[in-house]
């Protein structure tokens, strides 16, 4: 009613073109104020954000209550969806790797793998959540001696309880920047550390959407299909890079 008037008043309307977009909430937090600046620039662009576990989110794409969504994935973790009925691109990667305090270091309780005498403290995510089945692929491989001492579904109050040197917890490189770095350095190295890629997903059947053709087109211009490409970079930017060495295995337990 209120752009009817407008109309009827003579003065120009000017909307902006509007996405709706679903992503967990460590990506929301720690990702999207970075994203935002760059993808709206120089275009009148507003959005809707939905913020959820992996399964609401999934949930709301295919339900066609968001026009996209935008996850962390590994290939041992895939989000199951359709290729014939949505498609994907990678915005980048990063590391979900293990981090505790720097007090906390000092004092020597949060040297992997930890002893049966002396385990790690731990802070992991809840049952069931999407980091906490990928937390538990990396202990497959390479097992420690600890003792979970806090759970939470959010990687934010798991950050939190970390910097503040209650444990160690399992974060990834855009968490840990968006913290900024206080006092929270990596440990263990790149064998209790995972991959992960930031994808995309959206709905094929979406032609007649002006404005998420084009945000989509940008996004698939930039990336150009890898995680290595432009936007990836560009994205990254502010990252502490960390360097790789062939895993090694290493007997031990892991206490729960």
């Amino acid at each position: 009613m209120l752009d009817s008037r407008v109309e009827l008043g003579g003065k120009p309307l000017r909307r902006n073109e509007h996405i709706r977009i679903a992503l967990p909430f460590a990506m929301a937090t720690a990702r999207l104020p970075h994203w935002w600046p760059a993808w709206s620039q120089e275009r009148r662009l507003s959005c809707s954000v939905v913020v959820g576990n992996i399964h609401d989110l999934v949930t709301s794409l295919v339900s066609d209550n968001v026009d996209l969504m935008i996850c962390y994935h590994h290939a041992q973790q895939p989000i199951h969806l359709d290729p014939d009925r949505y498609e994907r691109v990678t915005l980048g990667t990063e590391f979900l790797r293990p981090y505790a305090s720097e007090a906390l270091m000092a004092k020597g309780g949060a040297s992997l793998p930890g002893r049966a005498s002396h385990p790690v403290p731990l802070l992991m995510y809840s049952p069931g959540v999407y980091f906490a089945r990928l937390v538990d692929l990396i202990l497959e491989t390479a097992p420690i001696f600890g003792v979970r001492v806090i759970e939470s579904d959010m990687s934010d109050v798991l950050c939190g309880m970390a910097l503040s040197g209650r444990g160690v917890a399992w974060l990834t490189e855009g968490t840990v920047a968006a913290s900024g770095r206080k006092r929270l350095v990596p440990i263990g190295g790149d064998k209790w550390a995972l991959p992960l890629s930031l994808v995309a997903f959206r709905g094929r059947m979406h032609d007649g959407q002006r404005a998420l053709n084009l945000f989509w087109s940008e996004l698939c211009r930039h990336s150009a299909g890898h995680a290595g490409g432009g936007l990836a970079k560009g994205l990254a930017k502010g990252l502490a890079k960390t360097g790789s060495r062939p895993p090694a295995k290493r007997p031990g337990k892991l206490l729960s």
